[in-house]
């Protein structure tokens, strides 16, 4: 696997740190944004992730002591 992860395992730690809140802020970046979407969206087709992700951003967000407003954490 090539650019910013260099594994497919990598990846689902990422996602997994997403997941339950323990992924550092640092390392959430728009790239890890996509790859984390991308795993779910490939190995757990049983989630409802388009009703269900802006959730799971807004409980990372605040489990990393951030806000979702109009112009910080998620918002739409």
């Amino acid at each position: 696997m090539t650019g910013c992860f260099d594994s497919d395992a990598a990846i689902a730690r990422l996602t997994v740190g997403v997941l339950d809140g323990t992924l550092p802020k640092t390392a959430w970046t728009h790239a890890a944004h996509f790859a984390a979407t991308l795993h779910l969206l490939r190995h757990r087709p049983d989630l409802a992730l388009p009703r269900m992700l802006p959730g799971v951003i807004r409980a990372y967000n605040i489990a990393c002591g951030g806000t979702n407003t109009d112009s910080a954490g998620y918002h739409e």
